[in-house]
């Protein structure tokens, strides 16, 4: 594999790095792509074949052969606009799918959780007893359990808006619900602020998943169904310091990216949403919102 490898750095030296570009640089990653393979214990069974295509498609990139072939109509950038048309592009775009930091909560239905009977049935919450709805949402179960017993309800919910809507049920409850804005590993530490301990709580319910809350939100980020920012923090920007699903698309690598799908998401094509995303990341630009990661995604 010798002659490969000589002809793959003579191809390195028509791509200058460029260090303004971090890990974005297209000259390093192929750099680090040709190390990996030719410094690999493998590299005796590397494909022939497969390298001289490879080595073709860069050597035509490098040589700007596609630029010469297919001509553009403008004095342009890479989209093929001037600059003027650009800029007047991204302020449209930026226009139209920028964040609204607004304090107005969407107001949204009741509605019946699945297996609610089944659920209530099997907490069988008794009067003046605390039990703690550990995702309260948009409080069908915490409706039930007060219904069923004149007990203490504690709501917990991570999201501002399901915040919100605990403490309009608290109102309609007075002296039985005590609202909570905050994580599971947060409860210990609420509680005590509130002086309730921690050996008094009957019961607790939980019913995991993203909500409407979530969902019919196109700002939330979670549904490809709405377009919006990349954003699925389940804090809806309580916490500034997390990052959001956008952040993580832009800066973790392919690997990175493959555990996400696979483990979490249990996506059995997580390998080439993950390479895809990558490809877009240094072709074309960072994915940003739900409709660009649903085209780069499925393609």
């Amino acid at each position: 594999m010798t002659s490969q490898y000589k002809k793959f750095v003579k191809l390195i030296a028509k791509w200058p790095l460029d260090a303004t570009k971090g890990e974005r640089d297209l000259g390093k990653v192929i750099r680090d792509k040709v190390k990996a393979a030719f410094e690999s214990t493998e590299r005796v069974n590397l494909d022939s074949e497969l390298c001289n295509r490879q080595y073709a498609s860069l050597n035509r990139l490098a040589d700007n052969h596609y630029k010469n072939k297919y001509k553009r109509s403008h004095t342009s950038t890479a989209t093929g606009l001037s600059t003027e048309e650009c800029n007047l592009m991204l302020s449209i775009t930026h226009t139209i799918l920028r964040r609204t930091h607004t304090t107005e909560l969407i107001e949204y239905k009741d509605h019946t959780p699945v297996l609610l009977e089944e659920a209530i049935k099997h907490l069988d919450p008794k009067d003046n007893e605390y039990y703690i709805d550990m995702t309260f949402g948009a409080g069908g179960h915490s409706r039930k359990i007060l219904e069923s017993s004149d007990c203490k309800l504690i709501t917990l919910d991570r999201d501002p808006t399901a915040f919100a809507k605990a403490r309009k049920l608290a109102v309609e409850y007075p002296n039985r619900v005590t609202p909570l804005l905050g994580r599971f590993s947060e409860l210990p530490n609420l509680l005590k602020e509130k002086g309730i301990k921690q050996m008094s709580i009957a019961g607790m319910l939980f019913d995991f998943g993203c909500s409407s809350m979530q969902l019919d939100n196109g700002e939330r980020g979670f549904s490809i169904s709405k377009n919006g920012y990349l954003d699925m923090r389940m804090d809806a920007g309580r916490d500034p310091n997390q990052i959001t699903a956008r952040e993580v698309l832009a800066t973790a690598n392919e690997q990175e990216l493959y555990k996400i799908f696979k483990i979490y998401g249990e996506e059995k094509k997580a390998a080439k949403i993950a390479q895809t995303i990558i490809q877009a990341r240094y072709m074309i630009k960072n994915i940003e919102t739900t409709e660009e990661y649903s085209m780069e995604g499925h393609q």
